[in-house]
């Protein structure tokens, strides 16, 4: 399978950025306690926005891990971190805490100027807690690298292991900088075709930004891409298309497919002919598929359709596809097809062995802020870099990429800056 990442000497910038972020340990503070000098406590708390929890809790509390497991739920977990915690969590110490925040941080939380008030809330309890003989395990599905500096990812070093649970975050990075360099413009995505699935662009018929994934993740980019032009200045997101070269397409439920940016239809047969689709040199096929919906077979037919489309066009062009349903493919095996997914089966696992005081560093597979920090990354066949993780660093630009809810992030894709993790994925 083709590695298609970096040109040798921005290689070897990067290998010796990750040595040297290594050697000095850059990214953990002195006062982090390792979890092996945990002590053992009596106590679980559990505070978490997921309706998941409540099943870990009571199963703690049948199979007696501790003497008391106690939950608590609040559906908005930011608000409750600002207007209640913020007052009462020092009635807890001697305890163990995991603390999660399944819908991740919005914008509000992580760049608040001048300070981040939940980030620099939770820095405050975190804190606390450490100091009275709490062990901490923190569950976020915020991508850490999003808020990696200034200070926001402070309350971090304060947990004894901190699991991430965002990995979409990390396939829409590699999706786009491997789309840029295949473009060789400077950054610069143009003449591309991009053909999406149905759970990934659905409702965008009736709204371009009716799509989840084009609203958040993928007009943004193009936004900040060719923010001095005047399609941007002036006018939409499909006349900047347009003007670029740029074709999205992605697949209804008929088995036809919607031309988003001209608002056509055509059949898979009409992409091999040029009097019908304009014909780009590069095509991508796009994918998502949610553990909430693991019989989409309308998503399953996509992809049947890009490997026949492969066939037709006589070009094994990539195929991106985020799955978290384990859904077995020979398709996922064949070459420039990169699969990513969660591997959510292993973080009760996890739970425990925090709960028993068990050595937690055998989780440890990316180079975090917290002494152990876990990516639940889904190891499969044709994988985006493995095992490396390639996270689009902070720069001086402002680029638009919304991988929290649309927020306007401080990332520069022109600078192409990038973040290698230190360890494998081998947990």
């Amino acid at each position: 399978m083709k590695t298609k990442f970096f040109t040798k000497p921005i290689m070897a910038v990067l290998v010796a950025l990750v040595m040297l972020c290594s050697c000095f340990n850059i990214f953990k503070l002195d006062n982090s306690i390792s979890a092996e000098a945990s002590p053992a406590h009596d106590t679980l708390y559990y505070f978490s926005d997921s309706t998941d929890a409540s099943t870990y809790v009571q199963y703690v509390n049948t199979i007696g891990h501790v003497g008391t497991a106690n939950l608590i739920f609040y559906p908005d977990m930011e608000m409750y971190i600002t207007n209640n915690l913020s007052s009462t969590y020092q009635s807890i110490s001697n305890a163990y805490i995991i603390f999660e925040i399944s819908n991740g941080f919005t914008l509000t939380a992580e760049f608040e100027s001048p300070n981040p008030t939940v980030t620099s809330a939770l820095k405050t309890i975190f804190q606390w807690w450490k100091l009275h003989n709490c062990d901490i395990m923190c569950i976020l599905n915020t991508d850490e690298f999003i808020f990696s500096y200034d200070g926001y990812d402070d309350f971090l070093a304060y947990a004894d292991i901190h699991v991430n649970t965002d990995v979409f975050t990390q396939f829409c990075s590699n999706l786009f900088v491997n789309v840029a360099e295949d473009c060789e413009n400077d950054g610069l995505i143009e003449n591309c075709t991009f053909i999406l699935n149905e759970s990934i662009a659905r409702d965008a018929n009736t709204n371009f930004f009716g799509s989840w994934f084009l609203y958040k993740y993928f007009c943004p980019v193009f936004n900040y891409m060719y923010m001095s032009d005047t399609n941007v200045q002036n006018g939409s997101v499909a006349e900047l298309f347009n003007s670029k070269g740029i074709e999205v397409f992605y697949r209804m439920s008929t088995g036809d497919y919607l031309d988003i940016v001209h608002n056509n239809l055509i059949t898979l047969e009409d992409f091999s002919d040029p009097d019908v689709h304009a014909e780009n040199n590069k095509v991508y096929g796009v994918g998502y598929q949610n553990s909430n919906a693991p019989y989409n077979m309308t998503d399953y037919d996509w992809l049947d359709d890009m490997y026949q489309l492969r066939e037709d066009l006589d070009y094994n062009f990539d195929i991106y596809v985020y799955d978290e349903t384990n859904y077995a493919s020979s398709i996922y095996t064949e070459e420039n097809v990169y699969v990513v997914g969660r591997k959510t089966a292993i973080i009760d696992d996890i739970k425990d062995d925090f709960i028993l005081g068990n050595d937690l560093t055998v989780y440890n597979n990316y180079n975090g802020r917290c002494i152990v920090s876990h990516k639940l990354y889904q190891d499969y066949s044709g994988l985006l870099g493995s095992p490396w993780f390639v996270i689009i660093r902070p720069g001086n630009g402002n680029l638009y990429l919304p991988w929290c809810r649309g927020a306007a992030m401080p990332y520069d894709i022109k600078q192409l800056v990038y973040h290698f993790s230190t360890l494998p994925c081998s947990a």
